[in-house]
């Protein structure tokens, strides 16, 4: 699959996704080439830390917390602890307090609950990650137990030893990962780590019996090589202009428009010019006026610019994608006769495979086959997408805004811009010292001050979380809706809201979500627009941010606040200013300390295009 091939029509663009070998590209450039290519040609000569990726759903935490009650948690809950210590230690409890029926899965959850009991051992705060595969007994099927628990189907014969352990279990689960407390670095696992096999529960391990044999093809390497050294010096040129420019949101907009391409099936034209068409919704006018230009002429299309380099990412990208396929298919042949046999759409052939250990372990998935049989499952007609973006659109943004900064501005009022009447501001209602300490009640009667323009938008209802705001503006009707974020909350990497409004929206998700009725929600039409750059190393306003406005209030740099939030003492709610407010919400007591950040001052007056309220 050479560039040109990628990018011809009636051809399936690779699906988005992380921790694959072609994302080092675009994250790290022609060094992440290299990176990959130089792992994927170490399995010639050791393949020992090859597993297997299973297909479960959904991602599962089990374990005892510090108190020793057994915990069984989908992935979205363990990633919420706080302050060392879990919120809820049931799938059921959970979804209550947020709002969501997944009916289905807690009945999974109490047929597993007991039966962990009696596995998971009595030792306290200790957890383990995995996939769910079934819950009960398998159905069976020509000698075969067989079990589906996403897009891959599994097939188990009855008479073999996991089959018998099946037959007597009342539920599997793959396991693959060991926590070995709250909230530090998780552990690739090896072995059980302590759970008893053969008593109500079969695991699953990523664990190969016999290390696969692989032979990458010494041509095909070298091809990939002379395409990596033949960009090399374009990809880094352009990925050092991009931080230069504040550009980065180019980047992280190549994930998600390479996975809307695959979803809509919409692969008739060239993918460049498409991304290029793309990034009209994700860029601020000066951006698009910048990177595009008004007639195509934008440093992206210019070969003293960025045009050489956008050709070299994805030259990189879909030669180190052959590379990586090469291999999985050699191992998809060696695993045809194992225990557990994985077909996709009728084919053998597992999800995939993970290499590596630590930081850098990688996925060998095929990105066009599993993707295009996951989207088949749930795909949407072209007709009810068209209906759908020809309705009303709410358009939302969600923060903490704890305090409200100059940056918090732009994102409301990029909001109501676009969405008007329509347009809805949610304030995450939590409270603590460390990151939230404005009461919400308080941070919104500031915003409405501060802005009485845009804080007739806030909504007044307890929302916790996008998905929650998601959910709020589906039960009212919308199913067209805009997200507006900061392009540190956009793209597929760590902290991205758009990933998980994605996944919020994704078939698998929305069908499993039983409380708009017994089939689970509709399909939305959502789009995302970015409300600008945001770089905590910028000089600008791109810069501020909650976190460094938190930081001014609790070292007493009262002047560095002021221009962060772009709020002077005029503006007061309950008697106190938002200075005040805010470190009264710390838990610090008057007097002020002494500036230990005033060298900030200077950094921030840079800012003078952002007046003082």
């Amino acid at each position: 699959m050479l560039l040109q091939e990628l990018f011809a029509p009636n051809k399936t663009p690779l699906n988005e996704g992380i921790d694959h070998p072609e994302d080092l590209i675009i994250s790290q450039g022609a060094q992440g080439a290299q990176l990959a290519v130089s792992a994927i040609a170490r399995l010639g000569q050791d393949a020992k830390t090859v597993s297997i990726k299973w297909d479960g759903f959904p991602a599962v935490v089990f374990g005892r917390d510090t108190g020793g009650e057994l915990v069984f948690m989908d992935k979205h809950m363990y990633d919420k602890v706080a302050k060392g210590r879990l919120e809820f230690t049931t799938i059921r409890d959970y979804d209550q307090a947020r709002g969501a029926d997944r009916s289905d899965l807690w009945e999974k959850e109490s047929v597993l609950r007991a039966a962990l009991e009696r596995i998971v051992p009595a030792v306290k705060n200790q957890y383990w990650m995995g996939d769910l595969m079934w819950s009960g007994t398998p159905a069976t099927s020509d000698g075969f137990f067989v079990f589906k628990p996403n897009t891959v189907e599994y097939r188990v014969s009855i008479v073999g030893d996991l089959g018998q352990d099946i037959s007597r279990s009342v539920g599997g689960i793959a396991v693959h990962t060991f926590i070995p407390e709250l909230g530090a670095a998780d552990e690739p696992l090896t072995g059980l780590k302590g759970l008893k096999t053969h008593a109500g529960i079969t695991f699953l391990t990523g664990e190969m019996r016999e290390q696969p044999k692989i032979l990458v093809n010494a041509n095909f390497l070298a091809r990939t090589q002379g395409i990596i050294d033949q960009h090399r010096r374009a990809v880094d040129k352009f990925i050092a202009d991009l931080t230069e420019m504040r550009g980065k949101s180019i980047l992280t907009a190549m994930g998600p428009f390479i996975t809307s391409m695959l979803a809509e099936d919409d692969i008739a034209t060239d993918i460049v010019p498409r991304f290029l068409e793309f990034l009209k919704s994700r860029l601020n006018p000066a951006a698009q006026q910048k990177f595009l230009g008004a007639n195509n002429d934008g440093w992206l299309y210019q070969a003293d610019g960025g045009a050489p380099g956008l050709l070299g990412i994805w030259s990189m990208w879909a030669a180190v994608t052959d590379l990586k396929l090469h291999v999985k298919e050699q191992i998809d042949t060696q695993m045809q006769g194992s225990e557990v046999v994985a077909v996709i759409d009728g084919e053998p052939r597992h999800e995939g495979y993970v290499f590596g250990g630590g930081e850098s372990k990688l996925k060998l998935v095929d990105r066009l086959g599993f993707s295009r049989a996951n989207f088949a499952k749930h795909r949407v007609p072209d007709e009810e997408i068209a209906r759908k973006k020809d309705m009303p659109a709410a358009v939302f943004c969600f923060g903490r805004m704890n305090p409200p900064t100059l940056g918090h501005r732009l994102v409301m009022a990029k909001t109501v811009e676009l969405g008007g009447g329509n347009a809805y501001i949610f304030l995450s209602n939590t409270q603590n010292t460390d990151t939230d300490p404005l009461a919400p009640a308080v941070k919104a009667a500031f915003i409405r001050k501060i802005y009485p323009d845009l804080g007739q938008h806030i909504v007044d209802e307890p929302v916790a979380t996008p998905i929650q705001a998601a959910n709020w503006l589906y039960a009212r009707g919308f199913r067209n809706m805009t997200f507006v974020a900061g392009s540190d909350r956009l793209g597929s990497g760590a902290g991205s809201i758009e990933k998980l409004l994605n996944s919020w929206n994704s078939g698998t998700v929305r069908t499993a979500d039983n409380i708009f009725g017994p089939e689970g929600r509709e399909h939305v039409v959502l789009n995302f627009v970015s409300s600008g750059s945001r770089d905590p190393d910028a000089t600008d306003i791109s810069g501020i941010s909650g976190t460094l406005a938190r930081r001014f209030a609790a070292t007493g740099d009262e002047k560095a606040f002021e221009r962060a939030t772009g709020v002077g003492s005029n503006i007061q709610v309950q008697g106190q200013t938002l200075y005040q407010a805010t470190r009264q919400g710390q838990g610090i007591a008057e007097p002020v300390q002494e500036p230990q950040l005033q060298e900030s001052v200077d950094w921030l007056r840079k800012i003078t295009q952002w007046p003082h309220k």
